[in-house]
């Protein structure tokens, strides 16, 4: 599907979810973004040598007008956060103030199962998690261990009189294992399917599924892509692809 066609269907999906809930007359608006994660460059740039702390709020400077117009505002986080040393590519670990500007400039919730889940071992998962948390910012997608993971899947959320089931998978971890007892949700039809049937037995308006996918730099869906999409959304009540492809800034849908 090119970019067009899934602006359509984000249309589709706020028509739908106005329905609904029409009896509250009212709507949800909804942003996608991502993939925020911060290189070499971006550490340095972020750094005051004076005050020796990372401030990444100039990187967000044009977009908050922007995210405070979306009722939720969903972002790819692809590094893992907290854990020292810092770095870069290959094997990403950003400072707290990352995640602490983006919620500032208006992001609600993370998708954290993506290709760089397992950069820092089981230390960045569980510490990701760990500053999440602190910053009380919603997120979904890797886990403690299964029991987090069995009492928060799916992540339901609430506003206008909608609720939403989201839920968030990666097609893998750079060839890293995910170190038990955490868990990283990796692409797997049975499972998939599993979410979604529980998502449907807790009646949300609409089942979101952000799916981490695709090969860099290319804009259209495989056949791969394109049936796994077509077998969620025969499954789900209401559901919307967000394909967050692993490149820096693009949003492509599957």
């Amino acid at each position: 599907m090119d970019i067009r066609k899934f602006y359509y269907l984000l249309v589709a999906v706020f028509v739908g979810l106005s329905v609904n809930a029409q009896q509250n007359s009212d709507t949800l608006r909804l942003m996608f973004v991502g993939d925020i994660m911060s290189h070499k460059p971006q550490l340095a740039s972020a750094y005051d040598a004076v005050t020796k702390q990372y401030d990444y709020t100039e990187n967000y400077k044009y977009l908050t007008p922007i995210f405070h117009k979306a009722d939720f505002v969903f972002a790819n986080l692809e590094t893992t956060v907290g854990t020292k040393p810092y770095s870069g590519y290959p094997q990403f670990s950003a400072p707290i103030a990352l995640v602490r500007a983006g919620k500032n400039a208006g992001i609600t919730h993370f998708a954290t199962a993506n290709n760089h889940s397992c950069d820092k071992r089981k230390r960045g998962i569980i510490g990701t998690l760990n500053v999440l948390d602190s910053l009380q910012v919603a997120h979904f997608g890797t886990y403690r261990n299964l029991q987090e993971k069995q009492n928060n899947t799916p992540l339901l959320i609430q506003k206008n009189g909608f609720t939403l089931a989201l839920l968030n998978y990666t097609y893998g971890t750079n060839g890293l294992p995910t170190p038990k007892p955490t868990v990283v949700n990796r692409i797997d039809k049975r499972l998939i399917k599993k979410d979604i049937e529980k998502a449907k037995t807790m009646h949300p308006d609409g089942i979101i599924v952000f799916l981490h996918w695709g090969n860099q730099y290319q804009n259209k869906a495989s056949k791969q892509q394109k049936d796994l999409a077509n077998g969620c959304t025969n499954k789900a009540l209401l559901w919307l692809l967000v394909r967050i492809r692993t490149s820096y800034n693009r949003l492509v849908s599957g």
